[in-house]
Order: C-alpha cells, then sequence, then structure tokens
C-alpha cells in the first residue's frame, strides 16, 4: 500500500511539474494574437476605429459567443438565414461580405480572449445593453 501510494505521488509530481497557469494565459493570448493578424487585422481594429469591418472593441460584451462564433464561420449564411443583427451589420457596412473562416472554435475562442485583452476594463453600461430589440437603431459605434 505503501509503494502504490509512493508510485502515485511521484505520477503527481511527474505529470504537474512545469505546469504554470500563468504560461498557460500567455500561451492562449498569443495564440489569439497571432490568429487575429493573420485572420482580423486587415478588416478589423481593436479600439482604433473602423476599418472594413467594424472596431472589435466590446464585441463580446455585445454578442453571445454562440452568436460570434456562428459569425465568425459562416456569416454570409447568417445574413441569408435572415439573422436581424447579422442583416443590420451587412447594411451598416455597405453590403461588403465577410467571408467564411475555416476555423475552429478554440481559435474563435483564442481570437476572442485577445481581444478582450486590449479592452478597457469597463464599459459603458449602455454599450453592455444592445440586443435584437436595439438592432434596427445599430449604434454608429462599436458595430458588432
Amino acid at each position: 500500500m505503501r509503494n502504490r501510494l509512493a508510485v502515485w505521488v511521484l505520477l503527481f509530481t511527474i505529470s504537474t511539474a512545469g505546469f504554470h497557469p500563468n504560461q498557460l494565459m500567455a500561451d492562449a493570448l498569443n495564440e489569439g494574437k497571432v490568429l487575429f493578424k493573420q485572420r482580423c487585422a486587415a478588416c478589423h481594429n481593436i479600439g482604433g476605429g473602423r476599418l472594413v469591418g467594424p472596431d472589435l472593441v466590446g464585441v463580446s460584451n455585445r454578442r453571445s459567443k454562440n452568436w460570434l462564433n456562428s459569425f465568425i464561420k459562416a456569416p454570409m449564411s447568417m445574413i441569408n438565414g435572415g439573422d436581424e443583427t447579422a442583416v443590420a451589420l451587412f447594411e451598416k457596412f455597405n453590403k461588403m461580405p465577410m467571408p467564411d473562416q475555416a476555423i475552429s472554435d478554440s481559435e474563435i475562442n483564442a481570437i476572442l480572449e485577445y481581444i478582450q485583452s486590449k479592452e478597457s476594463p469597463k464599459l459603458p453600461e449602455e454599450k453592455k445593453t444592445i440586443n435584437k430589440a436595439s438592432v434596427a437603431n445599430v449604434p454608429a459605434e462599436p458595430d458588432i
């Protein structure tokens, strides 16, 4: 029994050696930064104003994770399917389509974490409450 316990302790020690939560967080943010630069930065800013597409500052406060995942992967499918928010954004940005992205949920999550890391800690309350009922009057900025 004593030998078993010693083996389990040794295995646990070996398996957790080098596990540093701060390093994992830094790695995830770095992955998000790289993905953002590769896939998003040509059309989007984070807090620098709109480019071809909307400024993404605060996007996670305005849209659900499920909506963002769906929209990022297949925006035209959502527009053609009649999603009110997607249609309003499409209209607002001169019907310039965002290309579909062959991207995993984990990659999208990394990008969203990176975007959140670039934001100020608090957004004004009125920007947190945008919902489908207010889509008809899509705010000037921020957009998504």
